[in-house]
C-alpha cells in the first residue's frame, strides 16, 4: 500500500499497516452508520457491524471489509434520497441525483482496490454531519501517510462523489429557508446541519418482512424544499463548486503525498531514511491545511467558483491543530514501527545475506568439485574445511534467527559482510592460484627428474611441458593441469616399463637373478603422490641404477672388447667385419644401455656360432676329401681332425650359455685359443692336401714304373722324397701284388 519502499517488507509494517487500516474501517463503519440513518438497533447494531469488519479486515482482507462498507454506505444514501422522495423528480432533477448516485456506485466498486483510502474517505463524509466538520481535511494527512500518492485519487473521488448527493439535499434545505443570498449561492464545505434536522428514521428492524418503512418515513412536507430544489436550475450551479472542492481537495492531498515522496527520495542513508518517515507525517499536517484553507477561500467569490464555506479563523486554526494532533499519532506509529521492526529488518537483512552467502559457497563448492575432479592430486582440504567451517556458522545463525536479539543480529551482519562474503568471494582466486602454483611445481618437478634422466643417458623424459605464467583463467589451468597429468602418467608408465626391460638386460649381461622393482610408481600415482612417483622412477631406479652399475658394466665390456680384438685375425673376414662393428658398438657402455649392449651380445653369440659353424664345414669338406682315398688315413695323418671334437664342445656352450658378458668374455678366449691352435694345425695339413691332390697322378706313374721294372726306389720317383715315399706305401697298401721296404725306402713286384 502506497509508495514507500518495498526493498524490504517486514511482517511488522505489514501488520501495523493492516491493524491500521481495520482500525480505520471499524471507525469509518461506525460514524458512518451513527450519522446517516438506514440500519436500525444504533448504536448496538453499528457497533456490532463495525467490529465484524474490523476483524474481517484483520482475519480475511480489507478489501472485503471496504467492500461491505461501500456496500452499506451506498444503499444508506439511497435509503435517504428514497425517502426525500427524489425519486418523484421531474425528468431533470431524477436524471442529476441518478448521475450522482450512478457515479458514486462505479466509484465505491472501483474503490475496493484501495480500502483504507475509501474508509478515510467515508469517514471524512460522516465528520461533515457534525460541528467539526473542518477535521475531515486533517484525513488527508492520514490518506497521505498511510496509502501515499497512489491512494489520494481514490480518497478525494470517493470524498467527493459520495457528498455530491448529500450536498443537493442539504443545498435544497438551504434554498427553502428564505434567505435569498444563501439560496441563490451554493454552499459545499460546512456542517450537514439540515441534513442531519430532516434525516429520514432507519429501518424499524432487519426482519423487513414486519414492515418495509418506519411511520412517517415519507413526508412531503418535509421532502418539498429538496424536491423544489432540484427540480429548479439552481441545482446545476453545484456543479462549477462540486469540481472546485474535488480539484482542491485532490491538490491538498497530492501536496501531503508529494511531500511524503520527496522526503522518502531524499532517504539515501539509513539513519536519514528513518528521520525523515518520522517526520514526513508532521510536515503533510501543516503543509495539507493550509493548501486547503487557501485554495478554498481563493476560489469562492462569484466570479471564479461562487460558492460558499463556513470556515471560520477558529475552525480553520482548529483544522491544523487536528492535522498535527494526526501528524504526530501517524509520527509516533511510524516511529513505533521503526523500533518494532528493526529487529525483523535485520533478520530479514541476515536471510538476505545468507542467500547471497549459500549462493557464493553453491559456486566454490562447484569450482572444488571441477577441480577435484580434474586435479585430484591437489589438496584442496584448507579451501574445503574454510566452507565447512562457513556453513556451520551459517547453520548456526539460522538456528538461532528467530530468537536473535537487535544487536546479535548486527553483529551477524557485520560477519557475513566483513568477514565471511569476502572469503567466499576471494575462493575461485585462491583455487586459480593454486592450480597454477601445483602446474608449475609439478613442471619444475618434471624438469628436475628430466635432468636426472638425461645424466643416465637415458632418451626419454616424462614431458615438455614449460612453466605456466600466473595470469592465465581457471579453466585453461585445470585443462593444463590435467594435460600434464595425462603426461607423468603416460611417460612414467613406459620409462618404468623400459626400466624393468633395461634391469633385466642387465641382470642377464651380468648373470644376476631377475629381481622386479620392490614398488610399482603406478600405486604411487593412484595416491595422488606425483612427486614420489616420479621421483622413485628418476632417481631411486634409474639414476641410482646408472650409478651404481656404471663401473661394472665398463668393466665387463672393456674386458670383452679386448677378448674379441685377438679374434679379428684369427677368422674369416666376413666374421672378421662382424666382430670390428660389434666392437664399435660395445663402446662407451652404460647400464641404461644394456637392452642394446644384451642384443649385441646374442649377435656376437651368433657370428661366433656361424664362424664355428664354417670352420665345422671346413673339417667336413676334407674328411670327405680323404675319405675318397681308401687308405690314405694309414700313410697320412691330418691334425685337422683332432680339433673336430673341441670345436663341437665349444660350439655347445658358446648357444648352451645364458649372454652373459663374462661368459661370453670366456666363450671367446677359447674360441680364440681354439682359431689359433686350428690356424696351426690347417697350416700344418696343407702339405698333407697338396700330396693328396697328385695322388692319382703319382700312382700312375709308380704302376708305369713297375710295369717295366721289378722294383722301383722312391728316390727315383719324380716328386719330393716325403711325398715319393707317402705314395709308395699308399700303392703298396691298395696293391697286394706289390710291398714297399721302408728301411731301403724300395717299392718291389712280388712276381717279378
Amino acid at each position: 500500500m502506497g509508495n514507500r519502499d518495498t526493498t524490504l517488507t517486514p511482517k511488522i509494517r505489514s501488520n501495523v499497516d493492516k491493524y491500521t487500516s481495520a482500525i480505520i474501517i471499524g471507525i469509518s463503519t461506525f460514524s458512518f452508520m451513527s450519522t446517516v440513518n438506514f440500519l436500525p438497533g444504533a448504536p448496538v447494531f453499528s457497533i456490532f457491524v463495525s467490529l465484524l469488519l474490523f476483524f474481517a479486515a484483520i482475519y480475511k482482507s480489507p478489501k472485503l471489509s471496504s467492500g461491505v462498507l461501500s456496500i452499506i454506505v451506498l444503499i444508506s444514501i439511497i435509503y435517504q434520497l428514497t425517502g426525500f422522495q427524489v425519486w418523484s423528480l421531474r425528468s431533470q432533477g431524477l436524471i442529476v441525483v441518478m448521475l450522482s448516485v450512478g457515479a458514486l456506485l462505479i466509484n465505491l466498486l472501483s474503490a475496493r482496490l484501495e480500502a483504507t483510502a475509501m474508509a478515510i474517505a467515508v469517514l471524512a463524509v460522516a465528520i461533515m454531519f457534525t460541528p467539526y466538520y473542518y477535521l475531515s481535511v486533517a484525513f488527508i494527512v492520514a490518506a497521505a501517510v498511510v496509502g501515499g500518492l497512489s491512494s489520494i485519487g481514490p480518497v478525494s473521488l470517493t470524498y467527493v462523489l459520495t457528498m455530491i448527493p448529500l450536498l443537493l439535499i442539504e443545498n435544497g434545505f438551504l434554498s427553502g429557508i428564505g434567505d435569498q443570498s444563501i439560496s441563490s449561492t451554493p454552499v459545499i464545505f460546512t456542517q450537514l446541519v439540515n441534513f442531519s434536522i430532516h434525516m429520514r428514521p432507519p429501518l424499524p428492524g432487519l426482519n423487513i418482512l414486519l414492515g418495509w418503512y418506519p411511520a412517517g418515513f415519507f413526508n412531503a412536507q418535509v421532502s418539498e424544499p429538496v424536491i423544489n430544489y432540484l427540480s429548479s436550475p439552481n441545482a446545476f450551479l453545484l456543479i462549477v463548486p462540486i469540481v472546485i472542492l474535488a480539484l482542491v481537495f485532490s491538490l491538498s492531498a497530492s501536496m501531503a503525498g508529494i511531500i511524503n515522496d520527496m522526503l522518502d527520495r531524499l532517504s539515501v542513508f539509513e539513519k536519514t531514511s528513518k528521520l525523515l518517515k518520522l517526520i514526513s507525517p508532521l510536515v503533510a499536517s501543516i503543509v495539507t491545511p493550509l493548501a486547503f484553507v487557501i485554495l478554498i477561500t481563493l476560489l469562492s467569490p462569484k466570479t471564479i467558483g461562487g460558492y460558499e464555506t463556513s470556515l471560520t479563523t477558529n475552525s480553520m486554526l482548529s483544522m491544523i491543530t487536528a492535522s498535527l494532533i494526526l501528524g504526530a499519532i501517524f509520527t509516533a506509529r511510524e516511529y513505533g514501527i521503526q523500533w518494532l521492526e528493526r529487529t525483523e529488518k535485520a533478520r530479514i537483512i541476515v536471510m538476505q545475506k545468507i542467500a547471497s552467502i549459500i549462493e557464493l559457497i553453491n559456486v566454490d563448492n562447484k569450482l572444488l568439485s571441477l577441480a577435484n575432479a580434474e586435479t585430484s592430486p591437489i589438496n584442496f582440504g584448507s579451501e574445503v574445511k574454510a566452507i565447512e567451517e562457513i556453513e556451520s556458522t551459517m547453520s548456526d545463525i539460522k538456528k538461532g534467527l528467530s530468537t536473535a536479539s537487535y544487536e546479535t543480529l548486527n553483529n551477524w551482519i557485520s560477519e557475513l559482510d566483513n568477514n565471511i562474503a569476502p572469503r567466499l568471494k576471494s575462493l575461485p582466486e585462491a583455487l586459480r592460484v593454486k592450480v597454477i602454483q601445483e602446474l608449475n611445481f609439478l613442471s619444475s618437478l618434471v624438469v628436475t627428474y628430466n635432468n636426472s634422466l638425461n645424466e643416465t643417458g637415458l632418451n626419454r623424459t616424462f614431458s615438455d611441458f614449460t612453466e605456466t605464467r600466473g595470469n592465465i583463467e581457471y579453466d585453461k589451468a585445470l585443462k593444463d593441469y590435467t594435460q600434464l597429468i595425462d603426461e607423468i602418467k603416460s611417460n612414467s608408465s613406459s620409462i618404468f616399463e623400459t626400466y624393468k626391460e633395461t634391469y633385466n638386460a642387465y641382470n642377464l649381461l651380468t648373470s644376476q637373478p631377475d629381481v622386479l622393482p620392490p614398488v610399482d610408481p603406478a600405486r604411487l600415482f593412484e595416491s595422488n603422490e606425483y612427486d614420489g612417483g616420479v621421483r622413485l622412477i628418476a632417481e631411486e631406479y634409474w639414476l641410482n641404477f646408472h650409478v651404481k652399475n656404471l663401473p661394472e658394466i665398463e668393466s665387463l665390456v672393456d674386458s670383452l672388447i679386448e677378448s674379441i680384438n685377438p679374434l679379428v685375425d684369427l677368422v674369416d673376414d666376413q666374421t672378421s667385419q662382424k666382430l670390428a662393428y660389434t666392437t664399435e658398438k660395445l663402446r662407451d657402455p652404460k647400464p641404461v644401455n644394456s637392452i642394446q649392449i644384451l642384443s649385441e651380445v646374442k649377435d656376437l653369440k651368433t657370428t661366433l656360432d656361424e664362424s664355428l659353424g664354417r670352420v665345422a664345414e671346413e673339417i667336413t669338406q676334407l674328411e670327405k676329401l680323404v675319405k675318397s682315398f681308401s687308405g690314405i688315413s694309414r700313410v697320412i695323418s691330418f691334425e685337422i681332425f683332432n680339433t673336430s671334437i673341441k670345436l663341437t664342445i665349444i660350439k655347445e656352450r658358446n648357444l648352451g650359455t645364458s649372454p652373459s658378458l663374462r661368459e661370453t668374455t670366456k666363450i671367446i678366449d677359447d674360441i680364440t685359443g681354439f682359431m689359433r691352435s686350428y690356424r696351426d694345425k690347417k697350416k700344418a695339413d696343407e702339405s698333407n692336401l697338396v700330396i693328396i691332390s697328385q695322388l692319382p697322378v703319382a700312382m700312375k706313374i709308380i704302376g708305369n714304373e713297375l710295369a717295366k721294372k721289378r722294383s722301383i726306389e722312391v728316390s727315383s720317383l719324380p716328386f719330393q722324397h716325403k711325398a715319393a715315399i707317402t705314395y709308395a706305401e699308399f700303392y703298396a697298401y691298395n696293391n697286394s701284388e706289390t710291398r714297399y721296404n721302408d728301411d731301403k725306402e724300395v717299392i718291389t713286384r712280388k712276381n717279378a
